[in-house]
């Protein structure tokens, strides 16, 4: 957290709410930064990672500041509902912010590049739109009927068409130290420890800082197929919507990836045998009696998601994010470094050998998540989260997660609950979870529970080696642009905990 500049802050109140003071630092805005790479043709690598580029990041002055990085002390001021139905707003040190503060104490704010505001989470730090092309990031803290916000030093550069956030969380002046300061990811998420090496959709690169610029250097193994980068831009983004660590992509893994998709297309109608009669880790093994074996192949099988017949990486991530066996290896705590492979349809992601080693990397997914009882929890979807998709991944999943009848197509989105700490994991003993159609706001009343199959861990979670504790399947896909909640009752380490989120589901669209 930045250091604290003054003992005043702006406090955002909801009906009969008293102002109180907190602490306030600098605001740096996020403008549009000043260097884009040119877009790669289709099946090149992008030519940015070729060599070096220094790319100069936005940092907002304060009148009166002598540097971008001193500390100023700001007054801030809460602005209650003006007459005439004018929207509330508050003083940031970038300008002010317009706000919708709600009876049931929910915060909604605008976002850059969102068409309606967004529902805030108490804990959350996001990019925030003031206006007139100016925006901001702050961190949104919640006492009973009380919201504050708070700025600090942040500093955004535009890298190949997305804008990368760094937080000054230790007051030092510099912005993107690994695993010491924060980053926001294309403006949107949550802050995430700063990553060593940066991916983008159309690179990856070392990170320096020199001066108020960040040089971004070629990582090794340059030459990252597009595919593969677009991909693990998606994945970095729903774990940014925890707090998770960035992943980036291995060549050497890709490579094993690949040798492991041939074998799958060669053994393809084999395969589908093995599953239907009940095998289903045929896909994640190579026998060497097995056309298309390689060794290669066989390091790779049992790390690997699989997906057949999708057009892209990106497409079989939304798909193993829409399932339920297939969607906890993406959010792994520990994940550091994915491999990809594909071979005439099929593809494959390596989510298992690229596990962190070093110790701040593990700490850093540890602090992940949500609190729930004493421990933390990665829940999907994540709390506040809108436009979730409506449905299951239509293609299905093996083995079948749900025992109602019906294709997948016609079952809702999955709903995962996981606690980080793997003691956590072996000292949970399930009670009940239940998912209810739910205004957005934080204490609406809910609808009576859904009907649904129920997974924890107990049960086929357990023998299929899932991290998760908790898991619920909705007998329909959710409806257009309602809300949700969800609600985990559980006992931990003999104590009992209730956790429960929020979330909306798209608007249009499955």
């Amino acid at each position: 957290m930045p250091t604290a500049a003054s003992d005043r802050s702006s406090a955002l109140h909801g009906p009969g709410a008293r102002p109180r003071a907190r602490a306030a630092t600098v605001a740096v805005g996020l403008l549009s930064a000043l260097l884009v790479a040119p877009v790669a043709r289709a099946g090149e690598p992008p030519a940015a990672a070729e060599t070096t580029r220094v790319i100069s990041y936005a940092l907002h002055r304060m009148p009166g500041a002598d540097a971008p990085h001193t500390d100023v002390a700001a007054a801030w001021r809460a602005v209650r509902r003006l007459p005439g139905g004018e929207r509330p707003s508050v003083l940031l040190p970038a300008g002010r912010l317009p706000y919708d503060l709600r009876a049931d104490g929910t915060l909604l704010v605008p976002v850059p590049g969102a068409d309606r505001m967004r529902r805030v989470t108490a804990g959350e730090r996001l990019a925030v739109d003031l206006g007139g092309g100016r925006s901001a990031v702050a961190l949104f803290e919640r006492r009973l009927f009380e919201w504050t916000a708070t700025s600090g030093d942040v500093a955004v550069a535009n890298v190949d068409g997305v804008a990368i956030a760094g937080v000054d969380r230790d007051g030092d002046g510099r912005f993107f130290t690994p695993f010491v300061d924060g980053v926001l990811l294309d403006g949107s998420g949550r802050e995430a420890p700063a990553p060593p090496v940066l991916v983008t959709p159309r690179g990856q690169y070392n990170m320096r800082e020199e001066g108020d610029s960040l040089a971004l250097d070629p990582a090794p193994g340059r030459g990252v197929a597009p595919d593969h980068l677009a991909a693990a831009w998606r994945v970095n983004l729903a774990r940014s919507r925890l707090g998770l660590p960035p992943v980036v992509v291995d060549p050497a893994l890709s490579a094993d990836g690949n040798a492991h998709a041939a074998y799958l297309r060669r053994n393809a109608a084999w395969l589908a045998k093995q599953v239907a009669a009940g095998n289903f880790t045929a896909g994640h093994e190579e026998r060497d009696d097995r056309p298309g074996f390689t060794e290669a192949g066989r390091r790779a099988a049992p790390a690997c998601l699989i997906a057949f017949d999708t057009g892209s990486h990106e497409a079989a991530v939304a798909e193993w994010m829409a399932t339920f066996y297939h969607r906890p290896p993406l959010l792994e705590p520990d994940l550091a470094r994915v491999g990809f492979g594909e071979a005439e349809g099929v593809r494959v992601m390596d989510v298992r050998r690229g596990r962190a080693t070093r110790p701040e990397a593990i700490a850093a997914g540890r602090a992940a998540g949500d609190p729930a009882g004493g421990g933390r929890a990665l829940v999907w979807p994540a709390p506040g989260a809108e436009a979730v998709p409506r449905g299951f991944n239509p293609k299905g999943e093996a083995p079948r997660p749900f025992t109602s009848d019906g294709p997948a197509a016609a079952k809702g989105y999955p709903i995962t609950f996981a606690f980080i700490d793997p003691v956590d994991r072996r000292a949970v003993k399930v009670e009940r979870f239940h998912l209810a159609l739910a205004p957005l706001g934080e204490r609406g009343e809910t609808g009576d529970p859904l009907p649904g199959t129920l997974l924890d861990a107990d049960g086929p979670l357990r023998a299929y080696g899932s991290p998760v504790e908790y898991g619920f399947v909705p007998d329909a896909p959710l409806e257009a642009g309602r809300g949700y909640e969800a609600v985990a009752t559980f006992e931990r380490r003999g104590d009992p905990v209730t956790f429960r989120w929020r979330f909306a589901a798209v608007a249009n669209g499955r």
